[in-house]
């Protein structure tokens, strides 16, 4: 490359030159000094980098990609304020074409999806993620220097079109990052910190670790502001604001000034929720500003104090347990000897269930990967329960933000109630369905449509078992 330097720039294609081509390597080889790179000039000016701030949004469980969250760059650009939707931000994602179902997973599981560093205005991933997906943006000034700053803008010209293995679990979007962090910070060591896996929460808490990270700041969801909207208003109130919302515009004639001033502020929200969701067009709020136009009060400002994702809890989680085989049949048949003692081991991979303290996650469901439970004792030692994936989704129904609860289940459990020793039943299983909200939303009740796929020798006459029935349950969180 430093004998590709010191060729001549050919005036009729100057930005083949390697030093345009390449100007982060260019320069730390001492290179490419008076080399004009007209391309490479243009980037540099739409992003007018002056630092860097990474963006962490919020788990997504109607996307594989996203389940654990997702992280990206945004370089803030000089010019003053009120610029931020216009700043620059570069993500890492993976090219999956038209694949879908398990094909999608498997694909993504297998490192089979080429993935690809990508550029665009951050007003793009606000519609995307804060708008559309209702997730919330945590966002962290990183502690660069400004050389470092634009030596990332210029490495990531050269990567605008490398194409690279991308696996949801381990060299996924925040492995990515850390690694193109590494480029301009060889020093700071980060991909080093994950040798297996990559949890998007925890690339943020090991950027907090080396101290790169500076004071956080949340960008709420456009859900956030429906509910705390529409917390204020009384029933008939609500019943208002969803008219004036979907452009029924009723009279408000008896409220008074300030319940005119909540009830109009709750359905413009609700109008732009609508918009996000394709529920409603675009514009199809002008009623609702031109009436709140005529009420001289600022919106109420709710506070936006949440966990974040580096102070939630760990993912990974190791336990241990004991137990005795009781007299029941199940526990005989399934090979471990009555009345015996025994301890079981217990290790998840990542990342939350609903045994877990639910700040700073998805609130209402579970996703477990690699969850593995063994047992050990005189029976000697059996595997109880080896689940690969497991989510569960208990968001509660709502008549302003319809949600459906799901189950999916894939993995192994002892076959307990087979007569086959220390068998193991291979298990698919999922459902969709309802839950409810009670009680201060202290209680969910849910209910499913399930089916499941089970295999294994213990099924005599095909070694499998296909069933279909309803599952459901109650959760109940004391504190709220």
């Amino acid at each position: 490359m430093e004998r590709l330097l010191r060729e001549p720039q050919d005036p009729a294609s100057p930005d083949s030159h390697v030093a345009c081509r390449f100007p982060w390597r260019a320069r730390l080889l001492g290179g490419g000094a008076g080399v004009a790179c007209p391309r490479l000039e243009k980037w540099r000016e739409a992003f007018r980098a002056e630092s860097v701030e990474l963006v962490f949004a919020t788990a997504f469980l109607n996307s594989p990609s996203s389940m654990y969250g997702h992280t990206l760059l945004k370089f803030r650009r000089g010019g003053g304020a009120g610029q931020e939707l216009l700043h620059y931000t570069l993500s890492f994602g993976a090219d999956t074409g038209s694949s879908g179902g398990l094909a999608y997973v498997w694909k993504g599981l297998t490192g089979a999806f080429p993935g690809f560093f990508s550029s665009a205005p951050f007003y793009l991933k606000v519609k995307e993620y804060n708008h559309v997906e209702n997730r919330d943006f945590w966002i962290y000034p990183l502690r660069l220097s400004r050389e470092e700053t634009r030596a990332l803008v210029d490495h990531a010209w050269e990567l605008r079109e490398a194409r690279f293995d991308y696996f949801f679990l381990s060299k996924n979007c925040s492995w990515y990052l850390l690694d193109f962090l590494e480029a301009v910070r060889p020093d700071l060591s980060l991909t080093a910190r994950f040798p297996a896996w990559a949890i998007p929460s925890d690339t943020v808490r090991v950027l907090e670790e080396a101290g790169l990270i500076g004071e956080r700041e949340r960008r709420p969801s456009r859900a956030f502001w429906v509910e705390n909207r529409r917390a204020l208003l009384d029933e008939e109130e609500r019943k208002l604001a969803e008219a004036w919302a979907k452009g029924e515009n009723p009279s408000l004639a008896g409220l008074s000034e300030e319940r005119r001033m909540d009830v109009l502020d709750a359905a413009w929200d609700f109008s732009r929720f609508r918009e996000g969701r394709g529920l409603s067009r675009p514009g199809g709020d002008a009623g609702i500003l031109a009436e709140r136009a005529k009420i001289h009060r600022p919106p109420r400002v709710f506070p936006t104090e949440a966990t974040p994702p580096e102070r939630a809890h760990r993912s990974a989680r190791l336990g241990l347990r004991s137990g005795m085989a009781g007299e029941r049949t199940q526990e005989r048949i399934s090979g471990w000897p009555r009345g015996k003692t025994f301890f079981q081991i217990d290790y998840r991979g990542s990342l939350h269930d609903l045994t877990d303290d639910p700040e700073g996650y998805e609130p209402h469901s579970e996703l477990v990967m690699g969850d593995l439970r063994l047992r050990v004792g005189e029976g000697g030692v059996g595997l109880d329960r080896a689940d690969v994936l497991r989510i569960l989704s208990i968001a509660p129904q709502d008549s302003w933000m319809p949600r459906v609860a799901w189950n999916f289940t894939l993995g192994a459990r002892a076959a307990r109630w087979m007569d086959c020793g220390r068998c193991l039943e291979y298990r698919l299983d999922a459902g969709v369905g309802q839950a409810l909200s009670l009680v201060r939303d202290r209680v969910k009740v849910f209910a499913f449509a399930n089916a499941a796929l089970r295999a294994g020798p213990a099924f005599r006459g095909g070694n499998f078992q296909a069933d279909f029935g309803p599952r459901g349950g109650v959760l109940w969180m004391p504190h709220g």
